[in-house]
C-alpha cells in the first residue's frame, strides 16, 4: 500500500529570510521565536523555528495529502508569508494559487509566535517556504 509522505524542504536551509548582506539589522536583530524554542541561541532559534513549522504543516496537511494522491508527479508548493509585528502569520502568496486556502488554514493553527525584534522593537519578517509532497511506496 502506498503511503503519502510530506517532505518539507524547510529543514535547515529552505526557509529563507529576506535580509540584505551588509545590513546592520543582523547585529541588533533577533529572529521570530516559535513556542518551545525560547531556550536556544540565535542560529539554533532559526533551525528550531524551521523544524517546528515543518512539523506543524505535516501534522495538519490532510488536505495536501489527499490532493497529492490524485497526482502522478511530486507536488511543489511555495509559500510566502510574513511574521507580523504582532506575531501573527500573514500568507502573502502561494504557488500554485489553488493551494492557498489550505495553506492559510494550516498556518492559522500555529501557536503564538514571538515576532522578530530589531533594537528591542518588533518587526515584520518575510519568509519563503518551499514544500514538496511526494507519494512514496
Amino acid at each position: 500500500m502506498k503511503q503519502l509522505k510530506l517532505l518539507l524542504c524547510l529543514l535547515l536551509t529552505s526557509c529563507a529570510v529576506k535580509e540584505t548582506p551588509h545590513s546592520p539589522i543582523k547585529d541588533n536583530h533577533s529572529p521570530p521565536i516559535y513556542s518551545g524554542c525560547e531556550q536556544y541561541g540565535k542560529e539554533q532559534l532559526k533551525r528550531c523555528f524551521q523544524t517546528k513549522i515543518s512539523q506543524h504543516i505535516y501534522k495538519y496537511s490532510d488536505t495536501l495529502k489527499s490532493y497529492a494522491r490524485d497526482e502522478k508527479e511530486p507536488i511543489k508548493i511555495t509559500v510566502f508569508f510574513n511574521i507580523e509585528k504582532t506575531g501573527d502569520v500573514k500568507v502573502t502568496s502561494v504557488k500554485p494559487e489553488i493551494m492557498k486556502q489550505d495553506i492559510v488554514d494550516i498556518l492559522k493553527r500555529l501557536p503564538p509566535i514571538k515576532p522578530a525584534m530589531h533594537n528591542n522593537k518588533p518587526v515584520t519578517t518575510p519568509f519563503r517556504l518551499p514544500i514538496k509532497i511526494i507519494l512514496a511506496d
